[in-house]
C-alpha cells in the first residue's frame, strides 16, 4: 500500500495519513493492543513532521481506532465498540458539601464531552483508594481525577501515575508525581480572613486548625500565621487547637481554647462548620458575635448565610474547581497537552465579610 501523501490534494495531510492508518490496521488484521511505531518512526516514513503525525494519531484516538497509554506509547484499540466512555472521579467523601460541588463541576464537563462519571470515596484510607483504582482498570476508565489533601497518599499517587492514565489530583501537591495538581489559594485565603479579624480590632486570636497532616490545613494555618506575624501580634502555640473538620470538632476545640486562656476574643477557623461548632460554644456562654468575640470561617459553605449573625467566610467555588480540573483532564485525554509536561494551578478565593466579625462596640 502506498505511503505516498499528495500536497496537490485539498485534504489535510494528517487525515491522508489518518486513512492509510486505518486502512492498513483493518486489512492487515492488526490484534487489538499491537503497538504502533513512534511519532518520530512515523514522520520519517510519511515524510511530515511531527505535527501532522500527532494530529493523525489524535484523529484516530478520538475514533477509537488507537488508544494511547502514557509512557507507554501508541497501540491499536479494540475492535470491540465501547458502550460508554468514562472517567472517575475519587473523593474523600461522597457526601461531605465541598465534595459535592466539586463532583457537581466535574460532572458538568464530563457532560459536554459525552462521557459518564463514576466516582467513589475514600474516607481518606489508603486501602479504600488502592481499591477503587483497580476499579478504574477493571472499567477501562480513560481518565483519572484524586481530590486529597492528605499527603501521605503520595506513594499511592505514584502508583496511580504509573497506571498509564491522564491523571489530575486536587486539593494536594507532590512533587515529582506525573500529573497535573490544582488546589485554592488558601494561604491567601486564611492570610485576608485573619487579618479582618485584626482590623476589626480583635488581638488574640486563635486558629481551630484543620485535619492533621491534610494539605490545606497547613496551608491555610500558614496564612493565619503570617497576618498574625505581619501584624506584630505573637502567637502562643496553645491558641492554635486541631478541631479537624466538623461543628462537632469545633465545638470541642474552641471549649479547650478557652479553657487554656479565656482571653481569647476571635478565631479562624479552618472551615464553616468548624466555625459554624465555635458559634455554639459562644451561644452556650452568652458570648455575643461579634460584640464580644469574632469568628471567620472558610470555604463558603450554604450554612454560611444561615448563622445568625451570617458567617464571614472564603469563597473558594468548589464547582467551578471541579471544572477546571475536569477540563484539563480532558485535554490530556484528547492529546491537546504534552505528555511529558505537567502543570500546578492554583485557584484564587474571595473573602466574604458577614456579621460575625465586624468589630466590637
Amino acid at each position: 500500500m502506498s505511503d505516498q501523501l499528495h500536497l496537490e490534494s485539498p485534504v489535510p495531510l494528517y487525515k491522508q495519513m489518518s486513512d492509510i492508518l486505518r486502512r492498513e490496521i483493518e486489512s492487515q488484521g492488526l490484534a487489538p493492543g499491537t503497538r504502533l511505531p513512534t511519532e518520530k518512526e512515523l514522520a520519517k516514513r510519511f515524510d511530515v513532521s511531527l505535527i501532522t503525525v500527532r494530529g493523525c494519531v489524535g484523529e484516530l484516538v478520538r475514533d477509537g481506532i488507537l488508544v494511547r497509554r502514557q509512557g507507554r506509547g501508541t497501540f491499536v484499540a479494540s475492535r470491540k465498540p465501547r458502550a460508554t466512555q468514562l472517567i472517575m472521579a475519587i473523593v474523600p467523601d461522597l457526601t461531605d458539601y465541598y465534595c459535592a460541588r466539586m463532583i457537581t463541576g466535574i460532572q458538568e464537563i464530563a457532560a459536554l464531552y459525552s462521557y459518564e462519571l463514576i466516582s467513589g470515596q475514600t474516607h481518606d484510607q489508603a486501602p479504600a483508594e488502592r481499591n477503587l483504582l483497580d476499579r478504574a482498570l477493571s472499567r477501562n476508565v480513560e481518565g483519572l481525577i484524586i481530590v486529597t489533601g492528605r499527603s501521605a497518599f503520595a506513594n499511592g499517587y505514584l502508583v496511580s501515575s504509573r497506571l498509564y492514565l491522564p491523571l489530575v489530583i486536587a486539593d494536594s501537591y507532590h512533587p515529582g508525581v506525573e500529573a497535573d495538581f490544582f488546589y485554592t489559594s488558601d494561604v491567601a485565603g486564611s492570610y485576608e480572613a485573619t487579618r479582618h479579624l485584626i482590623e476589626s480590632g480583635y488581638r488574640r486570636i486563635g486558629h481551630l486548625l484543620g485535619p492533621k497532616g491534610h494539605f490545606l490545613a497547613e496551608l491555610r494555618l500558614h496564612g493565619y500565621r503570617r497576618a498574625m506575624r505581619e501584624a506584630g501580634i505573637s502567637v502562643e502555640e496553645k491558641w492554635i487547637v486541631e478541631a479537624g473538620a466538623t461543628a462537632d470538632g469545633g465545638h470541642k476545640a474552641l471549649t479547650t481554647l478557652l479553657r487554656q486562656d479565656l482571653r481569647i476574643d476571635a478565631v479562624f477557623a479552618y472551615n464553616d462548620l468548624v466555625a459554624v461548632g465555635a458559634m455554639q460554644v459562644l451561644s452556650e456562654l452568652g458570648r455575643r458575635v461579634p460584640q464580644d468575640f469574632g469568628v471567620a470561617g472558610y470555604g463558603n459553605h450554604a450554612i454560611a448565610a444561615y448563622t445568625h449573625p451570617p458567617l464571614t467566610t472564603v469563597d473558594t467555588d468548589r464547582a467551578e474547581v471541579g471544572r477546571r480540573v475536569a477540563q484539563r483532564l480532558f485535554a490530556r485525554i484528547r492529546d491537546e497537552v504534552r505528555a511529558d509536561e505537567f502543570t500546578k494551578e492554583i485557584s484564587p478565593v474571595r473573602l466574604i465579610v458577614g456579621g460575625s466579625a465586624r468589630g466590637r462596640e
